[in-house]
């Protein structure tokens, strides 16, 4: 290849689209897809399970949808304003941008100010993988050619199934080039290399066209339908695998160890936030744990890796082993697994209208989000909605005073309120104000979505798109819904505990003394600051005050958004608390608050208590935060812990943190994250970052090395309080 010229680089999927681009987006996005599976060089990797979905400078990502990046500097010049004029083509059919052209002035101000927002996301999303491998590719192929003749006729349906057909065409094409490549390979080999690369290329072979029948063709073929959708989830990985894994090793195909080896052989190929679940229950209620659960946790511990960002599903019945497995994994440090509770989120989602049958089956996706493998487009992800802020606009008659715009509705200036229940009122209307506007604001831009983009490889796989002959964009799932987080509602819980103390119950302050604090960031003030900081009462310290704060102030948020439906499928608006890593930009949005805070301070990290706020350890945090309506928030509720490395330094420890979290669960907790480390350790990870390299901790709802992390997102998981 030429240094400095295109010839370095693969523009397959622009140029297909761009042949496409007055085809229907799914359809161009599928023949887009053909060329680049047809083309595209293969980077070899893996030496049991290969596979690695290359990338080019303009490609389609979930996240970004069509990325186009910056060529290397010393790329030719006409070559470099041939491919921005390309780029700019597609830009014209296929730009985010149209999304927030759809906003009126009300929204664009909500947005740009961190009230509610839009991530113009496409949602984190995975697949029943265990249907897919029962039927595999042929099956899917049976399933395009039944439906298609149920809509035979249908105005517009032709094309839609031709997509499906070309998409399916694009997954065989990709797998086939990888065994042929496997094949060249195993010529100039030998020993065992060559016996490798036989097998790869007839596992490979074997799966684009029939269904797997091994673990080791049925992992293969979930694997490339994972990195083709853009590396999301998982989903329920040992579920989707356990009939393989058991029947080969009953047989005497395979070893433990072998299979082992095969998983830790696509580990580090896992990228970071890449949800796998595993455990849960069967059908009838029972625990659907395995050896391969086990192995799993096992391969996680030894690995040591952030990723996958793994969650175990447990309930009654989850055997002992596995979750001694599961706290020694977490005890080693590498933040994994996440723990879920069965016995709160399957009954939540009963509660929001999803069948039974579905129900049990849920999974993860993203960091933390639960979704129906297979079944559903909950847009995970898509929205923001921020609590503290909400508080704000109580406080300042609907202005927020960061801008100085209007943002919310009048609700009378603070020092009118003559009671408590007057500002509670206030916090009220404003939070329904602004659960509509998040409503309207994620609706329009879900209409958008589906106006410019069509995810033709996730509709395929999607139970219901394709007898409905519908995208996932115009609710062809059986499930619609649109998922977002709700940010600062624990500082909310505490700022309005602080009113409650200081105006009105103990009369220490006047709300006019107060709001002056506010406005000038506590300015002068730091024994007032500190006394609301540190001797008010706090969520997370089991205190039955502030919880019941919480409490209300959960209940409220989340009713108000459960309130709303979106407009594809009739599908629901649910809230939830996965806080990723917004609560640092959020908090740059949001002004001093009555609990303490400074104006621009980070929110708080999770549904748990805002950092360094919890004063009577874990097992008060975990009291506390088991009052909150958690069933409300049924797409998760994160609660982040970290603790000390003695306490799990031994059998006798690891065993009293498996009874605290056994405990929590039986209280009605939902989630619960662990970072095992010492704050020590931390500190000097950030001066010096070359020693810690494989440092991982829990940011808001996945793994991440600590030296990844930003120095803001560093400092937030320092000032988390340290449990022993």
């Amino acid at each position: 290849m030429v240094r400095g010229s295109m010839a370095n680089y693969t523009t397959y999927y622009l140029d297909a689209y761009l042949e496409a681009i007055n085809d229907p987006p799914m359809l161009r996005e599928a023949k887009a897809l053909l060329a680049k599976a047809r083309n595209t060089p293969i980077t070899w990797q893996g030496s049991y399970i290969t596979g690695c979905w290359t990338y080019e400078p303009f490609d389609f990502t979930y996240a970004g949808t069509h990325c186009a990046n910056d060529l290397p500097d010393d790329t030719d010049p006409e070559e470099v304003t041939i491919y921005k004029d390309k780029v700019a083509q597609v830009s014209k059919v296929a730009n985010g941008s149209f999304i927030f052209a759809t906003f009126n002035d009300l929204e664009r101000d909500a947005h740009a100010e961190g009230l509610v927002r839009s991530t113009c996301f496409g949602g984190h999303m995975t697949f029943d993988h265990r249907r897919l491998l029962k039927i595999g590719l042929p099956g899917i192929e049976s399933e395009i050619e039944a439906a298609s003749l149920i809509h035979a006729g249908d105005l517009g349906k032709d094309t839609f199934f031709d997509a499906m057909r070309l998409t399916l065409e694009a997954v065989r094409a990709w797998i086939r080039r990888h065994s042929e490549e496997a094949e060249q390979l195993a010529a100039v080999s030998s020993g065992d290399e060559r016996d490798r690369m036989l097998r790869i290329a007839q596992n490979c072979r074997f799966i684009t066209e029939q269904p797997p029948r091994t673990f080791a063709q049925a992992l293969q073929l979930l694997w490339f339908l994972h990195i083709m959708n853009d590396y999301d989830s998982f989903g329920r990985f040992d579920w989707a695998l356990q009939e393989y894994y058991l029947k080969d090793i009953a047989d005497g195909e395979i070893s433990r160890e072998e299979a082992a080896v095969m998983l830790e052989d696509i580990w580090p190929r896992i990228p970071p936030i890449e949800n796998m679940t595993i455990g849960g229950m069967n059908s009838d209620g029972s625990d659907s744990s395995t050896d391969l659960t086990l192995l799993i946790l096992e391969v996680m511990a030894r690995v040591c890796r952030p990723s996958p960002n793994l969650c175990l599903r447990t309930n009654s019945g989850t055997p002992g082993q596995i979750w001694d497995a599961a706290v020694r994994c977490i005890g080693m440090g590498v933040a994994n697994p996440a723990l879920y509770n069965d016995e709160l989120i399957v009954p939540s989602l009963l509660e929001l209208g999803i069948e039974s049958a579905d129900a049990w089956d849920y999974s993860l996706a993203g960091c933390s989000q639960v979704v129906i493998p297979g079944r559903c487009n909950f847009a995970c992800d898509d929205g923001i909605f921020n609590a503290a802020k909400c508080f704000e606009l109580a406080l300042y008659d609907g202005i927020d005073p960061v801008s100085g715009k209007r943002l919310g509705p009048p609700t009378g200036a603070p020092e009118s309120f003559e009671t408590f229940d007057d500002l509670r009122v206030a916090f009220h209307k404003q939070a329904a104000s602004a659960a509509k506007i998040y409503r309207d604001l994620l609706d329009k831009a879900d209409i958008e979505r589906g106006r410019f983009w069509g995810y033709a490889l996730r509709t395929l796989l999607t139970s219901g798109c394709l007898i409905n002959g519908k995208g996932i964009w115009d609710g062809g799932a059986k499930y619609n819904a649109i998922q977002g987080e709700c940010i600062g509602i624990t500082n909310a819980a505490d700022s309005l505990t602080a009113v409650k103390k200081l105006v009105y119950d103990d009369c220490t302050m006047s709300m006019v003394d107060l709001l002056h604090h506010l406005e000038t960031n506590w300015e002068g003030a730091e024994p007032a600051r500190m006394r609301s900081l540190a001797r008010l009462p706090k969520f997370g310290n089991d205190d039955d005050e502030a919880d019941e704060v919480a409490e209300w102030v959960s209940r409220i948020i989340w009713e108000e958004i459960r309130s709303h439906h979106c407009s594809r499928g009739n599908g629901w608006m649910i809230p939830g608390g996965v806080i990723f890593v917004v609560h640092v930009p959020l908090g740059e949005k949001t002004g001093a608050t009555p609990d303490g805070r400074r104006a621009g301070e980070p929110l708080a990290d999770s549904s748990g208590p805002a950092q360094g706020r919890d004063r009577k350890g874990p097992t008060a945090v975990l009291r506390s935060v088991s009052k909150l309506p958690l069933h409300l928030a049924a797409t998760c509720a994160v609660v982040n812990l970290k603790f000390g490395r003695k306490s799990f330094g031994d059998d006798i420890a690891r065993g009293k943190m498996r009874d605290l979290f056994k405990s929590y669960f039986k209280m009605g907790g939902m989630q619960v994250q662990v970072t095992v480390v010492d704050k020590d350790e931390l500190i000097d990870a950030q001066l010096h970052p070359e020693n810690h390299r494989g440092l991982s901790v829990r940011v808001g709802g996945y793994s991440s090395y600590f030296s990844d992390l930003s120095r803001e997102l560093q400092d937030d998981v320092i000032s988390r309080t340290e449990s022993v």
